[in-house]
């Protein structure tokens, strides 16, 4: 085998947690608000009963878990995904508990989208729909990623050298 056939790395990266922002400024807000809840409740009210008083402040303490347990969900799904483009293959995991890995040959990347919202262009991110003939795995997207347009080209340019070395041509029956 030719050193230049071995399958090579040219791109591996994750999505940005700024897909997760809304979500954090959600979670940020009802903490906040629950926390003002607490506060008022346990210095404010004036509640007769100790009994009502302290089982109140038992359950608005215990849901100052639950924007914290969104917030880390939500991280945690975005840190988990993996993205992998090589000179042969595209792979994309993902899945906290049970890790899962897709893959979708080079060669059967047909277009490739590139969208840059307003908020992404801030950042300078963007991201990629890989457009595939692969019946399981038609569409891949590659969310908030840095350098974007350099990897499009470096796919469309790869996918046509799989293509070439395979000698498989894309016909057309529109």
């Amino acid at each position: 085998m030719r050193n230049d056939d071995r399958e090579t790395i040219l791109w591996e990266g994750t999505p940005s947690q700024l897909t997760n922002l809304g979500t954090f400024v959600l979670c940020s807000f009802v903490f906040g608000l629950i926390l003002a809840v607490l506060v008022a409740v346990s210095r404010w009210l004036r509640i007769d009963s100790p009994d009502l008083r302290k089982g109140l402040i038992l359950v608005l303490t215990l849901g100052l878990a639950l924007p914290i347990l969104v917030a880390l969900w939500k991280w945690l799904q975005v840190q988990s995904q993996r993205y992998q483009v090589t000179t042969e293959r595209i792979f994309v995991s993902y899945g906290i508990f049970m890790r899962q890995t897709d893959e979708v040959e080079l060669f059967r990347v047909r277009d490739v989208s590139f969208t840059q919202t307003l908020f992404l262009r801030l950042f300078s991110l963007s991201n990629l729909t890989l457009m595939t003939t692969d019946p399981s795995h038609q569409a891949i997207v590659l969310k908030a990623i840095p350098q974007a347009r350099a990897l499009w080209d470096r796919i469309r340019q790869h996918s046509e050298l799989c293509r070439r070395r395979k000698g498989i041509s894309e016909v057309d029956f529109t």
